[in-house]
């Protein structure tokens, strides 16, 4: 993994003028790099491997919005987070206008 060491320079942050590392980002993998590799390495057509990433996706996705972590032992584990405004109260809270969003957190296993 490359990084390079950046100096913080929003003034407005406590961590302003504090030095932290970044990662340094070769390139993109597209999916279908990543099927023709997947059926390279395990003997399998590109279509099978295909069809089984597609399935995963569709897995993986209901046991997120379920409310699930997905805990992959070698690979590393998923969930939701969610973001929203600030509220005074619990019960001033609308999820149709307090709900900004949400993203898909993944922390590697290795």
């Amino acid at each position: 993994m490359k990084y390079r060491i950046y100096k913080q320079k929003n003034k407005h942050l406590e961590s302003s003028g504090k030095y932290y590392a970044k990662i340094v980002y070769n390139e993109t993998i597209s999916q279908k790099r990543i099927i023709a590799e997947l059926a390279d390495y395990s003997g399998v057509s590109e279509g099978i491997v295909t069809t089984v990433l597609t399935d995963f996706a569709v897995i993986l996705n209901r046991h997120l919005r379920n409310g699930d972590i997905v805990d992959l032992d070698d690979i590393g584990r998923f969930k939701l987070k969610v973001q929203s405004k600030a509220m005074n109260s619990p019960d001033e809270f609308d999820p149709r206008t307090h709900i900004k969003g949400h993203k898909c957190l993944f922390s590697s296993a290795h």
